[in-house]
């Protein structure tokens, strides 16, 4: 499993290094390697994503109840925070698998190809929103990187 997750998180670098050659790459790829690479990033970034927020709540909470000296009720704030934390995750898995299939029939439209060839696309330009999603404050620069991708990838597939 741990080799599966390396596999995907270079495939998922290379596509940031130079996505005009993996662009190239996705016609020869099938559907099913890109669907599994894009599962297994996406299970991945939800599981970091979920555990980055606990982490970030509880250290929130140490400062709160050692620095400032707050009455912390520690076992409602761990069911809060767990809550929050799964939550992420399957805000990941949700947003990874309804929103790519919506936007990928609006670029099926444009794309006027197969619709297999849509949904590799999808996948490949939520790459960005996958590997940095979780931190907080960037989202808005993934979400410009992902379209610059969907831009690229939509030239490279039309032609």
């Amino acid at each position: 499993m741990i080799n599966r997750i390396k596999k995907s998180i270079s495939f998922a670098f290379g596509i940031l290094r130079n996505p005009e050659n993996e662009f190239k790459e996705l016609k020869k790829k099938s559907i099913d390697s890109v669907l599994s690479d894009y599962i297994v990033l996406l299970l991945s970034a939800g599981v970091l994503g979920g555990f980055a927020n606990l982490l970030f709540m509880l250290i929130r909470t140490f400062y709160y109840d050692f620095i400032l000296n707050a009455n912390i009720n520690y076992f409602g704030i761990l069911n809060y925070s767990l809550g929050i934390s799964m939550s992420i995750l399957f805000f990941f898995i949700f947003a990874g698998t309804a929103l790519m299939f919506i936007l990928s029939y609006i670029v099926n439209i444009f794309l006027k190809g197969k619709f297999v060839d849509s949904v590799k696309l999808i996948m490949y330009s939520a790459v960005p929103l996958m590997m940095f999603g979780w931190i907080p404050l960037i989202g808005y620069g993934n979400v410009v990187w992902s379209f610059y991708l969907l831009y690229n990838g939509y030239s490279e597939l039309k032609d």
